[in-house]
């Protein structure tokens, strides 16, 4: 599933708004059990320069990513049979 985030002042920025994009969409169409992206795999990221100048020294930037989302295992809870 792919996550396209907006414009951000810095790469970091930018990563959290596609990860936020990728969230939604999962959420949307498979529901909250799969949106945890530290469960996913094959998470794949591409961010660029999407600004030809720099304002006030700032550089913008968007990224892009990809990833299967899964749902968490089952954990056996502690202080239980």
């Amino acid at each position: 599933m792919r996550g396209l985030g907006t414009q951000w002042i810095g790469e970091a920025g930018a990563f959290e708004a596609a990860k936020k994009d990728w969230m939604e969409r999962v959420r949307y169409d498979l529901g909250e059990s799969y949106l945890d992206l530290s469960h996913a795999v094959e998470l794949v990221k591409r961010c660029s320069r999407t600004s030809i100048g720099e304002a006030a020294g700032q550089v913008l930037y968007r990224c892009e990513i990809w990833a299967r989302p899964c749902k968490a295992e089952f954990e056996k809870a502690e202080g239980r049979r």
